[in-house]
């Protein structure tokens, strides 16, 4: 099973951990599938792990006995064949297989689309089938949406807030070229004082689709408030990792959500590596891996890029509706799934001057889907230990199939297990919860890299 973690859209966007925590994200779309899609094989996600689907699945009693449904009269055979494969398709596969009255599901499916003629009349069926999942992962995606995900393009703001605070500026998009930085508080929208504004308008503001905003900032060191004014635009979703020496000792690596094409997957898991080889010029005793900021995407090349920190080895899995196990490693620079190599870089694969050092991962509710994978490889390593907030909860592997008019169905269909065995299905918590000022964030006062600096420096091996 290759996992891929998140494209969500609809009522459970990718980086769940953007609805459900406040960080918002801001595009229109939020992830994108890393290779092209071929109508006839389930789309490789690009962070966790699909489950192989068999070319004759067998359905369970209920499904097979609710795959009677008597379509109603006036929908056409082509929407309703189109309905029926689809739902098909979701009983057959998702980890809630086992947990989802069938019959029922169907019988409301139908009556949704009793009118359908064209297969886009189906649509709002099939989001709620997948809705009643309930598993807080899955979705569903119109061609348009699709294709627009795959190129790992977005249309919007290009910014990413934690409730006043600017946490993440993309590059190229209207944010950075209206000089937005990091750390900037928002103190009015539209001349209207934050103050004044409902919670969900200053949350949905990331999500601005069409004309745009002007923004009043307050920006540290700087006497007078700053006003931009942006223009909802395409632009790349492309973030790059960082990584840099914290202090002579202790080095540190910012992993941001990844999606797009193979060749950029590439490109993520360098810029890892090569900072990290930066980094150890000067031997670092320890590390510190920021997963705060990840939502998702594709897993792969940022277990590619991290895995000398890390270290060689099975280091996770997935675990499917009847317990079978899969298992995801890195060695010597790739990272693989079930010895397939799925993110790799093309330098020569770093190793660290001091192998296993201790490691100490940052995270918090905005950290989801392949974000919480990299948090489930560090589980059970020696000398590591996680602070933060508990993430956002979705530690899942889906997998996402275009069906046969350019439409998408991402189907959670295992949940996360670290090298112990472990199994993840809900928020992970940290070892040590420490709360985040997010006007602080990475300067040398934040108290999320504080509390992991304090206990890096107590470790053995540390002067």
């Amino acid at each position: 099973m290759e996992r891929h973690g998140d494209i969500l859209l609809t009522r459970r966007a990718f980086l769940h951990a953007a609805t459900v925590a406040g960080l918002t994200v801001g595009v229109s779309l939020l992830a994108a599938c890393t290779r092209s899609v071929s109508t006839s094989t389930p789309t490789e996600f690009p962070r966790a792990t699909a489950i192989p689907i068999p070319a004759t699945p067998t359905l369970p009693p209920t499904v097979a006995q609710a795959t009677a449904t008597v379509t109603p009269i006036t929908t056409s055979h082509v929407a309703a064949a189109y309905l029926q494969d689809a739902l098909d398709y979701i009983a057959q596969n998702s980890i809630m297989r086992d947990r989802v009255d069938w019959q029922q599901l169907r019988d409301d499916a139908m009556t949704l689309t009793q009118d359908a003629q064209t297969t886009a009349d189906t649509y709002p069926a099939i989001r709620f089938a997948v809705q009643q999942l309930n598993d807080h992962h899955s979705s569903f995606f119109t061609p348009d949406q699709w294709r627009t995900l795959q190129w790992a393009s977005a249309s919007g703001l290009g910014l990413i807030n934690k409730g006043r605070v600017i946490v993440a500026v993309y590059p190229s998009s209207p944010a950075s070229q209206a000089g937005m930085q990091v750390r900037d508080v928002i103190i009015a929208v539209n001349g209207t004082p934050v103050e004044s504004l409902p919670a969900s308008q200053l949350s949905a503001l990331a999500y601005t689709r069409t004309g745009g905003a002007t923004l009043t900032l307050q920006r540290a060191g700087e006497a007078s408030p700053i006003t931009v004014t942006l223009t909802v635009a395409d632009f790349d979703m492309y973030r790059p990792p960082q990584g840099r020496a914290l202090t002579a000792d202790i080095g540190y690596l910012e992993l941001p959500a990844f999606s797009g094409t193979p060749e950029r997957g590439v490109r993520y898991a360098t810029t890892v590596q090569q900072a990290i080889r930066g980094a150890d010029v000067s031997p670092m005793r320890g590390w510190i891996v920021d997963l705060r900021l990840n939502g998702g995407g594709n897993m792969y090349p940022m277990l590619a890029g991290v895995g000398p920190v890390l270290g060689a080895g099975e280091v996770g899995g997935f675990v499917d509706a009847h317990g079978n196990r899969t298992w995801f490693a890195y060695r010597d620079g790739v990272a693989s799934l079930n010895g397939k190599a799925l993110g790799t870089v093309d330098i020569a694969p770093y190793t660290l001057q001091r192998p296993m050092p201790p490691v100490a991962v940052l995270t918090s509710e905005g950290t989801a889907s392949s974000g919480e994978a990299i948090v489930v490889a560090f589980r059970g390593r020696p000398a590591t230990r996680s602070f933060g907030a508990s993430t956002a909860g979705v530690p899942t592997a889906n997998t996402a199939k275009e069906v046969s008019d350019g439409a998408s169905i991402n189907l959670t269909q295992a949940f996360d297990c670290d090298r112990t065995g472990q199994t993840y299905n809900a928020s992970i918590p940290p070892d040590q919860a420490v709360t985040m000022d997010w006007s602080l964030l990475d300067t040398d006062c934040d108290p999320v890299i504080a509390a992991a600096r304090d206990w890096l420096r107590n470790q053995p091996g540390f002067s």
